[in-house]
């Protein structure tokens, strides 16, 4: 039986459901929003902003 890497959360913008996977970026269809995580904090935010919102590090 193939285990399935995928996890469930919900968009921080829309609360719409987002899927996660170990090979792709999360991402939310409806905002059109990728999301990443610090370096520093490991905080999960959106790629439009600059820095983090938590700690301020600029992200790559």
């Amino acid at each position: 039986m193939k285990k399935d890497k995928t996890q469930k959360c919900g968009c921080g913008f829309c609360e719409d459901e987002l899927k996660m996977s170990c090979f792709e970026p999360v991402f939310c269809s409806p905002c059109e929003v990728e999301f990443i995580k610090c370096a520093k904090c490991e905080q999960s935010y959106s790629s439009k902003l600059e820095k983090c919102p938590k700690c301020g590090e600029k992200h790559a």
